[in-house]
């Protein structure tokens, strides 16, 4: 009963010792493989222990090595003396070389290897971090690998003083990139000796303890914290950047007395020294990531103040344009008026024509104004209708020829075969930008002539349903200084005399090209001082399509009024209330009434919608004439 009871324990721990060195072996390779070089020499110190105690001399002696070499790669001296004198017994031929040189070789080479692959860590560090938080976990746990450590912290000096970034622990998982970066003042830190790393802070002097449990100081010190954790071996070097202390690296080992070496000294000396120069470009990272959201949020406020004033600006327009509307209505209405009579005196004839002509020159200015602040605010749309190209150019040609004579210059206009008989495009502002160009250039030539070309742009361009129509303006004048072409499509920016200047605002040049931007072109100038000038734009004139010219021409200022079979007019007593509303001045209500009588008349509803748009453009003259027509028509019928 004895036997059957023992054989079967005699089995049982049998495969426990199995199992037992199972384990050992499966530990050692992993930590190898991951570069835990502590960590492999005390699991294969245990191996040997264990194989040993069961009589497995051959696989004891393997691991025996194994513990050996570790120590030796991790640079603990005084652990490989320990290792070497425990199993000297299985170390055969003896761990120690006969040429002590040899050795001394060996352990240099080794510590080279160490502090290159520590310096090449820290330049990966450099190179491929610079967010704060980050590099800081980054930074400690190169620390505490490559200084052989259990743990370690970091310190750093600020203005209000010196604060323990997260601490870092080779048992533990790696500090999470937030807790490693958050900061806590050095004299509230539970994470190191306080007064250990204060010294090393006002000395700039690096302190290593090769044994905190035996040394008679360090058993003195009331620091709490070398009473309640206390470590073994104790390293504190400073970080050092441009002769500055910027703040102490803190390493402890709570297993081993004396591993921290010269060598590992000299090591952690320059991974401190890399590691200034890291946290140093990641602070200025931070500083200018804090400023470029700074900027950021001033941007937006200021997008959105800017807003608000654009929106405030338009509204001001309008009201402004309505009030300055009304009176100077009023005015020129009474000076029309009081034009009529025959026997009217010379005097009185001029002072009336004089107020007609100011009136005329001040809605100028106010159509100018408001087309700019259209224009700025993204507020003013094209709106493209078929016109009868070579009627159009005729008709700009005539008003323009009466301010030429009258000047003593000539008009020369010409255009060349080829141009579409009709295209889409938006009559009124294309007449507003060749009235300009031909006005400015009859002002600034006092004799000569101005010579108005239309031709097409390019052979290559008369497609079937695009033709891209070229317009020039050139005249003998007085020229453009060659300082001021830079600056002539600038709002304000004016040129010749002082008395030329006073017959403008300086909007024209810079309204008329942007008007020619939004239609495709754009406004090109050459000037010789004393010689003239030329301004040209090509536009992309499309052609329209079959059955298109039934759609009724645009009627703007100085233009002929829409054809009678094109636009059915409304009765009289439709209109009352809006003629009504004209007599006032309310150009801002005619518009909004139109609109709503367009949705309760179908039939009306060009009419209406037409007038709405001459409201809001502000044409009084043509708003006049569409009301004016309503009673005509109907009166006719």
């Amino acid at each position: 009963m004895c036997c059957s009871w023992r054989a079967p324990r005699t089995g049982r721990a049998a495969a426990t010792t199995r199992r037992a060195r199972a384990r050992s072996s499966r530990r050692c390779r992993p930590r190898a493989r991951r570069g835990f070089t502590r960590e492999e020499g005390v699991a294969a110190e245990l191996a040997a222990r264990l194989h040993e105690a069961r009589g497995l001399r051959v696989a004891a002696r393997a691991y025996a090595l194994e513990a050996r070499y570790a120590w030796e790669r991790w640079g603990a001296l005084a652990v490989l003396e320990r290792c070497e004198r425990e199993f000297a017994h299985l170390l055969d031929p003896p761990p120690r070389p006969a040429s002590s040189a040899q050795r001394v070789s060996t352990e240099a080479t080794s510590r080279v290897v160490l502090d290159l692959d520590s310096v090449i860590k820290a330049s990966q560090i450099l190179s491929e971090e610079i967010v704060y938080p980050r590099l800081i976990a980054k930074i400690m746990a190169t620390l505490v690998e490559n200084a052989g450590a259990t743990a370690g912290a970091l310190v750093l000096n600020r203005d209000d003083g010196p604060v323990v970034l997260g601490r870092a622990e080779v048992t533990g998982e790696p500090p999470a990139p937030q807790e490693a970066a958050r900061a806590t003042p050095l004299r509230e830190s539970s994470a190191l000796p306080v007064g250990l790393v204060s010294y090393v802070l006002r000395t700039g002097k690096p302190v290593v303890v090769n044994d905190a449990t035996t040394d008679p100081e360090l058993q003195q010190s009331p620091d709490p914290y070398l009473r309640e954790r206390a470590p073994r071996a104790i390293l504190c070097a400073p970080i050092i950047r441009a002769g500055v202390t910027r703040g102490a690296a803190y390493l402890e080992n709570t297993l081993v007395a004396g591993c921290f070496t010269d060598e590992r000294l000299e090591t952690v000396q320059i991974l401190a020294s890399q590691a200034a120069i890291s946290i140093e470009n990641a602070t200025l990272y931070d500083q200018l990531e804090a400023k470029v959201r700074a900027r950021t949020r001033e941007l937006e406020e200021a997008r959105a103040r800017a807003e608000v004033a654009s929106a405030a600006k338009s509204e001001f327009l309008a009201s402004m344009s309505h009030e300055l509307r009304t009176p100077l209505n009023a005015i020129l209405g009474y000076a029309r008026i009081m034009l009529r009579p025959a026997g009217l005196e010379d005097a009185a004839r001029e002072g009336l024509t004089t107020i007609l002509r100011s009136g005329a020159h001040l809605l100028e200015l106010i159509d100018d104004v408001l087309d700019m602040a259209k224009i700025e605010a993204r507020r003013l749309e094209l709106q493209p209708t078929v016109a009868r190209l070579p009627e159009l150019l005729r008709e700009i040609a005539a008003i323009v020829e009466i301010s030429a004579r009258e000047q003593g210059v000539t008009l020369r206009y010409r255009a060349a075969p080829g141009l579409p008989a009709r295209a889409l495009v938006d009559e009124k502002r294309l007449r507003q930008v060749l009235l300009n160009l031909l006005g400015n250039a009859i002002k600034f030539t006092p004799r000569g002539e101005v010579r108005f070309l239309v031709e097409v742009d390019d052979e290559r361009e008369r497609a079937e349903d695009v033709a891209r129509v070229r317009f020039t303006v050139e005249d003998t004048g007085i020229g453009i200084a060659h300082g001021k072409l830079a600056t002539i499509f600038d709002p304000f920016e004016q040129a010749g005399t002082a008395n030329q200047r006073a017959r403008g605002t300086g909007l024209g040049l810079a309204i008329s090209q942007r008007l020619v931007e939004r239609m495709g072109g754009r406004i090109e100038v050459e000037s010789q001082p004393g010689e003239g000038s030329r301004f040209w734009f090509s536009l992309p004139l499309a052609r329209p399509r079959e059955g298109a010219g039934a759609r009724a021409e645009r009627d703007a200022r100085g233009a002929p009024p829409p054809r009678r079979e094109h636009l059915v007019t409304p009765p009289r007593s439709l209109v009352d209330e809006l003629v009504a509303l004209h007599r006032h001045g309310d150009l801002l209500r005619i518009g909004e009434r139109a609109r709503e009588l367009a949705d309760e008349a179908p039939e009306l509803t060009a009419y209406f919608l037409e007038l709405a748009r001459r409201a809001d453009d502000f044409d009084d003259e043509g708003v006049r004439a569409l009301l004016e027509r309503a009673g005509v028509d109907h009166a006719t019928r």
